[in-house]
């Protein structure tokens, strides 16, 4: 060491020592020693490195303390600003750098140059004849680049600011060691933000003899070991195999370790795979030959940013019946951030899928939700009753693979062109002057007037007992309400015809009565009609609805009636134009025929109407009641729709009046209403040039003890000026014209509200029904036996029971075959309720047997009065073996509640259990009130440990998305109000999905 009066002389460090004296000759005499610290390198992300290093010795003069209050020094290299964190000085009485106490710090330092400590707000003081040792630091950055230097060092005594009293020496240089930066990691581990499986994070290095070991940050840095999804923890690659997303922001590390220990930067994990669900928005019927109808859609959510690609779906047909005749192909389609399914982008596609299979495509996806679709083609020769459904068990992004959750959805779609509730294969029909019933074995057999061969046995000989229709099998259906003839309709969708053809109503070409049945021909006359899904006879004119749910129609047109935009009659079938005759009449799911009218019931719940409207039966209020030759929308009247009839699931067409029976199990009339056949309880108006109500009305209670209206009605016919329904208790009642007996209340007066269809010599009621039909002025009711029961005209033998008597009561038909019938879906052996862990409840059952079983629905009630469905459970369909079922309500009502099940078959026949009673003592998950609203919202409340999207979906009763609302929750209890603005009137199902948790119920909304 070298002594200095005055003066810091070090390797180009330049430094001011400013020693204050009080008074002018008190001056101090300060002796400064550089202390040399010897070159190193030095590692990156190292703190308090000094660099240089001096001490003060303080003597002479009469003052007892020097005291330093600012000091500035310079430094040189190849460093650069970004490189050094701060310089820090340090001071203690001892020559020892541990001992040191920091005094002073620039926290901005800059490139080579002259660096200054900031003024000290209190003075450092050195007393006299003692000596102080100062210290000069540096924090170096992570980032600081291998390699670069330091150096503080070199003076001149002109450099330093002399204070009185102070004398400068100046002398020789001491010089501290070049500090040479070290970086064993010259590339820095990268963010994996967009992950899709397989994940590697790492650092390149530079250097002999290093470590590796990767470090994980939860809550604090934690070493990584091999195993599970890690490989490679030490050494410079880390591998990750299986990256979930609950690893999402993640946090990782690698510390390299030679001369020393340097942390790399931090480096974040991120799946590009948020989640993924399956869902589901059409639950409507799929009619046999229909290509691309919606399935299951499959939603996947993307995090911001990332873009990944997706190249694989496992599927499987679980659900369906019998996926190897009902499915030819399966598509997937891509929609982008649409929920609304369209076929534009294909991803994929499979022939014959049955079981498991996959569907393999590229897509690249975008962050946010991305929705695909799969769909089936369904042949023209699916079997009607049948159901077809799907599972998404996994998916591939990038080299992942997922499991959505949940993986499949609650409900499926049945093949046939009708809505569950409504009977549309009708098995027994009622005419003018006879009737067709179906046979258990595919025969037909007939009864009543035969002027043309309408019984078709190759006679015209008048039928007082049932008898065979020649040369006719496979029948599944027949039409009703022909004048002098009769159609049926066969299990292969081929339509055949008998009876009077004056004006083509047999469809064969010509005008030729037919004794016994003809084939009816294609458009045209080429070929023949086919897929074919139901047949209506009207006065003159024919109608048939075909698989892909269009319609045809031929015969007598003076009215319009066929719907093809002309006046013109047809020998052969035509097609029904749209409305304005602007294209087709599509999305069509039952049609019925009137005298010289049609109708047909829209997928949507709409009722179209065209033909004759003397009567005011096309619904239109129109003012002159001009007939229509293309279809025209009924109003909505007094039904609470809106501008038009909705949420219809069955409509039927008597002689000029037409009946609708609501979702909500409610009926409405509209049309000629002379005799009382509207049932609005009230006496006929003559008005517009008719008797008639030209808009829907509701039909009254009238005897069947509903509160206001008629209610819980399942199957209807409207006959020539009359009008039966049939209750979901087996119950048959009757309105309008009565001069035959046709209401079967044993008296022959007309009535204008319903009555209660008697027994058997008018004694009790008739019960135990499954399906109803009336004629010009007979009524007929086919009992849960298969037996056929009737009243009514007689007078040409059409009740069939070998008279010609008047019957003002039900009689059994005589020697009639046994009527084709779905039967009741099962024998249920028992059904309980029970609470478990005093949060969910089990519900179970048992069936012996099952026969054409659709689903299980189960119900619950909060007071015990009105039911709401909260889930259903596949049928087994056919079944002679004993099956057990479980189904749990994860989100019951808090207290005691009510539950029953509801067996539903394939037609929409249903029974329903016994009441179990359960008490359960928490609160719903997922709690949805009121039902019914009729203020104008429905609320929801969601209880939520994590939050997260919540989904809400309302369908009508056809399966159609009407609302589909989603946003994403805070955690905890979240209330939110859904406005049924946009809902009219009706029932809907309602469904609302948060993470696993999940509600859906049927909700009534009344205006």
């Amino acid at each position: 060491m070298k002594n200095k009066i005055f003066i810091l002389v070090a390797p180009l460090l330049i430094f001011l020592c400013q020693f204050c004296f009080w008074q002018p000759g008190y001056a101090n005499t300060a002796t400064l020693d550089t202390i040399v610290i010897p070159a190193a390198n030095v590692c990156v992300s190292s703190l308090n490195v000094p660099i240089h290093a001096f001490s003060v010795y303080v003597s002479g003069g009469t003052s007892s303390f020097a005291y330093l209050r600012q000091f500035t020094f310079t430094t040189t290299g190849t460093y650069i600003a970004s490189d050094i964190l701060n310089f820090k000085l340090w001071a203690s009485a001892i020559n020892d750098f541990s001992t040191a106490t920091q005094c002073g710090a620039n926290l901005a330092p800059t490139g080579p140059g002259v660096q200054t400590f900031p003024n000290y707000s209190s003075y450092i003081g050195i007393a006299k004849v003692t000596t102080e040792y100062f210290w000069i630091t540096m924090d170096i950055a992570a980032s600081a680049t291998s390699g670069n230097t330091i150096q503080v060092s070199a003076t001149v005594p002109a450099d330093f600011v002399i204070l009185t009293g102070i004398t400068a020496y100046s002398g020789s240089t001491d010089t501290s060691g070049t500090q040479t930066f070290y970086q064993p990691i010259t590339v820095q581990p990268v963010d994996q933000l967009c992950s899709t499986g397989i994940t590697s994070f790492s650092v390149t290095t530079t250097g002999g003899g290093l470590t590796y070991q990767w470090q994980e940050f939860i809550s604090s840095w934690n070493n990584i070991t091999n195993g599970g999804i890690y490989s490679g923890a030490t050494t410079d690659i880390l591998t990750l195999t299986g990256v979930t997303t609950s690893m999402n922001n993640y946090t990782y590390r690698c510390v390299v370790t030679n001369a020393c220990s340097i942390n790399s930067t931090s480096a974040t994990l991120r799946s590009a795979y948020s989640g993924s669900s399956v869902t589901q928005d059409n639950i409507a019927n799929i009619n046999p030959g229909t290509s691309n109808a919606e399935i299951i859609g499959i939603r996947i959510v993307v995090a911001a940013g990332c873009s990944p690609t997706v190249t694989s779906f496992a599927l499987n047909t679980t659900g369906s019946t019998n996926p190897g005749t009902d499915i030819t192909t399966a598509n997937v389609y891509y929609t982008g951030s649409s929920s609304v399914f369209t076929t534009t982008t294909l991803f994929g596609t499979l022939a014959s899928p049955n079981g498991s299979f996959a569907i393999t495509g590229t897509q690249t996806l975008s962050a946010g939700t991305n929705y695909f679709w799969l769909t089936y083609d369904v042949p023209a020769g699916a079997t009607v009753g049948d159901v077809v459904d799907a599972e998404c068990t996994s998916l591939t992004i990038g080299t992942a693979n997922y499991t959505p959750s949940p993986t499949s959805y609650t409900g499926s779609r049945r093949i046939g062109g009708f809505l569950p509730s409504w009977k549309a294969a009708k098995t027994i029909a009622a005419s003018n002057t006879n009737a067709v019933t179906v046979c258990t074995n595919g025969s037909a057999m007939s009864f009543g007037y035969n002027n043309h061969g309408q019984i078709g046995d190759n006679t015209i000989l008048e039928k007082h007992v049932p008898t065979a229709v020649w040369t006719i099998s496979n029948i599944i259906s027949v039409g009703s309400g022909g004048y002098y003839f009769s159609l049926g309709l066969k299990n292969d969708g081929t339509v055949w015809a008998w009876g009077d053809n004056t004006v083509y109503q047999l469809g064969d070409g010509t005008t030729t009565e037919r004794r016994t049945p003809v084939q009816v021909l294609g458009p045209g006359g080429v070929g023949f009609l086919t897929g074919i899904i139901q047949v209506s006879s009207g006065y003159q004119h024919s109608l048939a609805l075909k698989s892909d749910s269009t319609v045809w129609a031929w015969g007598n047109n003076p009215s319009g009636q066929l719907g093809d935009g002309t006046t013109t009659n047809r020998s052969t079938p035509v097609q029904v134009v749209g409305p304005g005759g602007v294209g087709f009449l599509t999305g069509i799911v039952a049609v019925s025929s009137g005298n010289d009218f049609s109708i047909a019931l829209k997928n949507d719940g709409t009722v179209w109407a065209w033909g004759k409207n003397a009567e005011g039966a096309l619904g239109n209020n129109s003012p002159g009641n001009t007939p229509s030759s293309t279809p025209v929308q009924v109003l909505a009247g007094a039904s609470g729709c809106g501008t038009y009839l909705c949420n219809i699931f069955a409509i039927d067409a008597g002689a000029d009046h037409v009946l609708a029976v609501k979702n909500d199990g409610t009926v409405w009339a509209w049309g000629n209403n002379f005799f009382g056949q509207l049932g609005n309880g009230l006496a006929p108006v003559f008005a517009g040039g008719c008797w008639c109500i030209k808009t829907p009305v509701q039909v009254v209670t009238g005897a069947s003890g509903c509160t206001t209206n008629l209610c819980n009605i399942t199957d209807i016919s409207a006959g020539y000026n009359q009008s039966i329904a049939l209750r979901n208790d087996g119950t048959v009642w009757a309105w309008g014209l009565n001069s035959n007996g046709q209401l079967g209340d044993n008296t022959l007066v007309d009535k204008n509200a319903p009555v209660q269809v008697l027994g058997p010599g008018g004694v009790g009621f008739l019960t135990g029904i499954r399906v109803v039909s009336t004629g010009w002025n007979g009524s007929y009711a086919i009992k849960n036996d298969s037996t056929l029961w009737s009243w009514g005209g007689n007078s040409t033998g059409q009740i069939g029971d070998n008279t010609t008597t008047q019957r003002q009561t039900p009689v059994q038909t005589i020697g009639l075959c046994k009527i084709s019938l779905v039967p009741l879906p099962i024998e249920l052996l028992y059904f309980n309720a029970i609470a478990k862990n005093n949060s969910l409840v089990k519900c179970y059952w048992s069936t012996a047997t099952e026969i054409n079983s659709d689903y299980f629905a189960v119900e619950r009630s909060q007071y015990g009065i009105n039911f709401e469905q909260i889930g259903t459970v596949k049928g087994a369909g056919n079944s002679s073996v004993t099956r057990n079922y479980i189904f749990y309500d994860h989100e019951p009502y808090s207290g005691i509640s009510y539950y029953r099940l509801r067996p539903m078959d394939y037609n929409g026949a249903f029974t329903y259990s016994e009441i179990r009673p359960v008490y359960i003592g928490t609160l719903d998950i997922i709690t949805i009130y009121p039902n019914p609203s009729t203020d104008g919202s429905i609320q929801y409340i969601i209880a939520s440990e994590d939050g997260g999207e919540l989904s809400v979906k309302v369908y009508d009763i056809i399966g159609r998305k009407v609302i589909s609302n989603t946003e994403t929750l805070e955690s905890g209890v979240v209330t939110r109000k859904l406005s049924t603005a946009a809902l009219s009137s009706g029932s809907y199902l309602l469904q609302v999905t948060n993470g696993d948790l999940e509600k859906t119920q049927k909700q009534f909304v009344i205006k």
